[in-house]
């Protein structure tokens, strides 16, 4: 742990440095504020919102950790491209403790923007204490998003492929609010699908779906276990 608050501090300040990855971090921020402004606007003035409140929050949700998830994606490629996490291999660091805090401080980033999205967009109604479980699904994927571009990207542009078709797939559950029940079985091996059902379940009964946080939990601790190992054997 000692390493650990070094590397995250260095890390900020890289992000910061670089004009790409400092707009995908302002990027949630922004989307957050316009929404919390634009959606009561277009309700009031253009069509009423309301009846779709809770797919348009499980699109922002959504949208907060995967455009995290890009920035320690970057981070990690920039640096594997330069043998910087070979190198580090004669270090007393492991490699793994960068990979770690890359992925950690994105996730708990993304956590704070997801709790901050829902106390400016979900309204009086429910409170912010049930909905954290819910929050700490959706930043776990953070790590998610990272590991797969870099697992599939040789180079940044091939990463800024592989970035825009994760968010297409990572948005996929939320045809299941289009679709008869009957059919929701197709979208159950997504870790996503069950934030989003203990959000539902948040929504209409201000307790969340404790049944949905704990598969979602199993799946994306499952993912993430599968894509460190297969990271960590890659380097």
């Amino acid at each position: 742990m000692v390493h650990v608050l070094p590397l995250a501090a260095s890390d900020i300040k890289s992000v910061m440095r670089d004009r790409m990855l400092a707009f995908a971090f302002f990027i949630p921020l922004l989307l957050i504020l316009v929404s919390a402004w634009g959606i009561p606007w277009a309700s009031e003035r253009i069509v009423d919102l309301s009846p779709y409140h809770t797919l348009i929050l499980s699109f922002i949700f959504l949208q907060v950790p995967v455009l995290f998830g890009f920035i320690p994606a970057f981070m990690l490629i920039d640096e594997r491209d330069e043998n910087i996490l070979s190198a580090l291999r004669v270090v007393p660091v492991p490699p793994l403790s960068f990979v770690e805090v890359r992925l950690l401080s994105g996730t708990a980033i993304a956590f704070l923007y997801v709790v901050l999205a829902f106390v400016l967009l979900a309204g009086t109604g429910i409170p912010v204490l049930p909905f954290l479980p819910c929050a700490c699904l959706l930043a776990l994927l953070v790590p998610i998003i990272a590991l797969t571009i870099v697992g599939l990207s040789q180079n940044k542009i091939e990463a800024l492929a592989v970035f825009k078709g994760l968010d297409l797939l990572v948005m996929l559950p939320l045809l299941s609010f289009f679709v008869p029940p009957a059919w929701e079985p197709i979208f159950w091996v997504f870790p996503q699908f069950w934030t989003i059902a203990a959000f539902e379940g948040l929504v209409r009964s201000g307790v969340p779906d404790w049944g949905a946080i704990g598969v979602g939990l199993v799946l994306h601790a499952g993912v993430i276990w599968y894509l460190l190992r297969r990271f960590v054997r890659g380097l």
